[in-house]
C-alpha cells in the first residue's frame, strides 16, 4: 500500500515539474526574445542611426553610406553575432540589404508596426518567411526595430540574430534555478511519500488494534490464532486459544460509570500484555472480553501459566481514586488436540471460560464430555420440534 501510494504521489509531482520546466522553457525564450530586442535597439542606435545624417531612410543611400554599412554588416555577420540585416523605410520598402535579398518584398505587418514606433521580436527560422527564397536554415530571433531620428520614425532596421547563442547566454543563468526545482520536487515527492507512509502505518495500526486499550483486535487475533494452529500441526507441536471474561464488569459500569469501566479495562489489558511471553499475543475481543494466542504451550503448562496470569489480573486495582479487586474467568482450549480451527478452538474456549466462571474455579480446559453444543443435539432439538408438531412421539 505504501508503494502505490509512493507511486501515486509521484505522478502528480512529476507533472508539476513538466509544468513548471514547460513555463521555465517559455519564460527561457522570452527573456531570450527580449536580450535579441534590446541587441535590435543597441546596434540602432550605435551603428545605424549616427550613418543616416539625421534624414529619413526614404531618401538614397549614397554610395559611401551603402559602403560603410557593408563594412559594418560584413563583421557582424562574419563574427557570426548578426545572421542578417536589412534596412527598410517607413514605407517597408528594403532600400539596404547585407546579403542582396528580400528587396522588392512585400511588406509585412510586423514591418508597419515598426514603422508606427513600436518594435517587434519573435522567433523564428532563417528563410521561413514567405518573401524569402532559399533553404529554411537555423533558429534566429527575427527583430523589426525602429529608427528614430530627431525623434520621430525616420527607418526601420530588420536583423536577424542567432537564437542559440542567446539561449545558451539565458540558459546559463536557468542552471541554478533548475536544479533548485529538481531538488525542491524531489524533498516535495519525500515529504509526501513519508506522509504517506505515516498516515498508512498509522491507519494499519488502527484497523488491527483496538482503540480504548492500544491491544491487537479480533481481526489480528484471527490470524495470529491461525498461525499458530498451523505451525502447531506442522510441527508436531500445541498451541492454546484462550478467553479471558472479565466477571461482574457489568456491576462496575453501572454502579461507577463507564469511565472507571473503561479504566479497568485498559489496566486489565496492559497487565496482560506485561505477564505474557515474548512471542504470544493478547487482544481485546470486545466488552469485557479479551483473547490470548500462546504458541508453543501444551496441555500440562497451559493451567499454570494461565493461573499465573490470572493472579497478574486479579491483584488489586487502583483506577482513578477507586480501589478495585477485579475477578476474571479464564477458558482455553488446545491445539490439535482440541481443535484444529480457530473457529472451534474459540468455541470451545468459550465454553470452557463460562464453565470456569460456573464453577468458581477461574480457569478451565475445554472437556469434551461437558460439550453439549454438537451439531447432533441442535439436529435433534429440530427434529423433536417437528415430531410434537406431526404428533409423532410414542409413549
Amino acid at each position: 500500500m505504501f508503494l502505490t501510494y509512493a507511486g501515486a504521489s509521484l505522478v502528480p509531482v512529476l507533472l508539476l515539474g513538466l509544468a513548471l520546466s514547460i513555463a521555465l522553457n517559455h519564460e527561457a525564450r522570452v527573456r531570450g526574445i527580449g536580450v535579441a530586442r534590446v541587441e535590435a535597439a543597441l546596434v540602432a542606435r550605435t551603428a545605424i542611426e549616427p550613418h543616416l545624417a539625421d534624414r529619413p531612410l526614404g531618401l538614397p543611400l549614397s554610395a559611401e553610406e551603402t559602403r560603410e554599412l557593408r563594412e559594418m554588416t560584413a563583421g557582424a555577420v562574419g563574427s557570426g553575432a548578426i545572421v542578417r540585416l536589412r534596412l527598410r523605410d517607413t514605407a517597408g520598402r528594403v532600400v539596404f540589404s547585407d546579403d542582396g535579398s528580400g528587396l522588392g518584398a512585400e511588406v509585412g505587418d510586423e514591418v508597419l508596426q515598426a514603422a508606427r514606433g513600436t518594435a517587434v521580436a519573435h522567433l523564428t527560422r532563417l528563410n521561413s518567411d514567405r518573401n524569402d527564397t532559399g533553404p529554411v536554415g537555423r533558429e534566429v530571433v527575427e527583430v523589426y526595430q525602429p529608427i528614430i531620428v530627431n525623434g520621430s520614425v525616420a527607418g526601420i532596421l530588420e536583423i536577424y540574430l542567432p537564437y542559440d547563442q542567446i539561449a545558451h547566454e539565458v540558459s546559463q543563468g536557468l542552471r541554478t534555478v533548475y536544479l533548485a526545482l529538481a531538488i525542491g520536487l524531489a524533498a516535495l515527492w519525500i515529504i509526501l511519500a513519508l506522509i504517506s507512509g505515516s498516515t498508512i502505518r498509522r491507519m494499519a495500526h488502527q484497523a488491527g488494534h483496538d482503540a480504548l486499550t492500544g491491544l491487537p483486535n479480533r481481526v489480528v487475533f484471527q490470524r495470529r490464532a491461525a498461525a499458530a494452529v498451523e505451525a502447531a500441526e506442522r510441527d508436531g507441536g500445541s498451541a492454546a486459544v484462550v478467553l479471558v471474561d472479565v466477571d461482574r464488569f457489568k456491576e462496575v459500569n453501572d454502579t461507577l460509570g463507564h469511565r472507571i469501566g473503561d479504566g479497568l479495562l485498559r489496566e486489565l489489558g496492559g497487565r496482560l500484555a506485561a505477564a505474557v511471553r515474548s512471542g504470544d499475543t493478547v487482544a481485546r475481543l470486545g466488552g469485557d472480553e479479551f483473547g490470548l494466542v500462546l504458541p508453543d504451550v501444551g496441555p500440562d503448562e497451559a493451567g499454570p501459566l494461565l493461573d499465573r496470569l490470572r493472579a497478574a489480573v486479579e491483584a488489586e486495582a487502583l483506577v482513578g481514586t477507586l480501589p478495585l479487586s477485579p475477578e476474571a474467568s479464564f477458558g482455553y482450549a488446545v491445539a490439535p488436540a482440541d481443535g484444529t480451527d480457530v473457529d472451534t478452538l474459540l468455541r470451545r474456549a468459550d465454553m470452557a471460560m463460562y464453565l470456569a466462571k460456573g464453577t468458581r474455579s477461574g480457569t478451565a480446559r475445554y472437556d469434551r464430555r461437558r460439550d453439549h453444543y454438537d451439531a447432533a443435539q441442535l439436529a435433534l432439538v429440530a427434529e423433536l420440534r417437528r415430531a410434537i408438531e406431526a404428533d409423532e412421539l410414542v409413549l
